[in-house]
């Protein structure tokens, strides 16, 4: 990973190189992305939003031609990546001048939030929308999976609009997370994990999620419930840091925290909830002690 993140920093043509490759993969399977939208949030990171923005002008070029020449079909008229790179560089600016995970992750839920609302005017009723071969479409790069496993999984198709935010922002956090752990190994060896498990959201972020919330409820019930998932991921990454911290407070080894990404892997609709669910907690019962 050293490597990789020595590479990316050599110059800035390395960097166009790796953000182009991995997002043409990610054309045909979208979390192959992650790689290249962690490169270009660790130049974002080191060196602002300027050279971050050079090095995704760069890629865009081989991502449109491979756009062009792979035949496949999409939910949007244009590549996924180029909406993680929007949101990973808005992450990372935050990051960078604020030095709060908090406000960052708060700010990828905002920026989730407005992806659904954007699919909810584009698309209409979503239950009548997301039927059938658009279906197959919003999990074409997700092989082995259709509408048939969704509704087993207990995720009808109408949530699509949520869960769709919600994986974009999952994505583009989680390669913010790995820019930084990258920028840590290459700069500042240890920062990473300390920082981390400082994660606490801003005081006002349960209010006004609440309000949110209960404002899309006079809208309609389907919104509601598709903001309500996208709301879930700064509470998640929230849980995740009162989880690790807790852990390293304890000096547990790592292999305590296996059950948990099990969990994550085999049963995400119930472990991300319940994660959720610890980090809005935390900001009430305060497990890592009261914030200085």
């Amino acid at each position: 990973m050293r490597e990789f993140a020595a590479y990316t920093m050599r110059g800035p043509y390395h960097a166009i190189f790796l953000v182009g490759l991995f997002g043409i993969l990610s054309l045909l399977f979208m979390p192959l992305a992650l790689p290249g939208v962690a490169a270009l949030a660790l130049v974002s990171l080191r060196l602002g939003l300027r050279s971050a923005g050079y090095v995704m002008v760069g890629a865009l070029v081989p991502v449109l031609v491979g756009w062009w020449l792979i035949p496949m079909k999409a939910v949007v008229p244009f590549p996924h990546v180029f909406v993680l790179w929007g949101i990973s560089l808005l992450a990372a600016e935050i990051l960078r001048r604020k030095e709060s995970h908090g406000l960052t992750a708060a700010a990828v839920t905002l920026a989730c939030a407005l992806i659904v609302i954007t699919l909810h005017l584009a698309t209409g009723d979503p239950a009548d929308y997301w039927q059938g071969e658009r279906v197959a479409d919003a999990v074409g790069t997700v092989p082995a999976v259709d509408e048939d496993d969704l509704r087993k999984a207990g995720t009808p198709p109408r949530l699509l609009d949520g869960l769709i935010a919600l994986l974009l922002g999952v994505v583009a956090y989680a390669a913010v997370l790995l820019g930084r752990w990258w920028q840590s190994l290459l700069y500042n060896p240890g920062g990473f994990g300390a920082e981390f498990r400082r994660l606490r959201l801003p005081k006002g972020a349960l209010p006004l999620t609440a309000l949110i919330l209960l404002a899309s409820s006079q809208i309609d019930t389907t919104l509601l419930d598709d903001l309500f998932i996208a709301s879930l991921l700064m509470y998640f990454f929230a849980g995740l840091a009162v989880i690790h911290a807790i852990a390293h407070k304890r000096r547990l080894k790592n292999a305590w925290l296996s059950p948990l990404y099990l969990a994550l892997a085999v049963l995400p609709q119930f472990a991300v909830v319940g994660v959720a669910f610890l980090g809005a907690l935390d900001l009430f019962a305060h497990f890592r002690g009261k914030p200085k």
